[in-house]
């Protein structure tokens, strides 16, 4: 929702839609800090070829995302 409030393309708004879901995929617990929006941005403008290379792991949101307990 937030990329087409922002005027992005639908190609654009796709990618930034797989950069949250890998967001919430890639940590332990069921709540993910999203991507830095300059971030998330950078990775979506990438061209196809190097999208199409792109592997998001734990961490790579660059947040704490541990889950700790007491």
């Amino acid at each position: 929702m937030s990329a087409t409030l922002r005027g992005l393309t639908a190609g654009q708004r796709l990618r930034h839609g797989h950069l949250w879901a890998a967001a919430a995929l890639t940590v332990p617990g069921d709540l993910a800090a999203p991507p830095a929006a300059g971030h998330a941005d950078q990775l979506a403008a990438l061209d196809d070829e190097a999208w199409g290379r792109l592997h998001l792991g734990p961490g790579w949101t660059g947040e704490d995302q541990e889950v700790r307990t007491p």
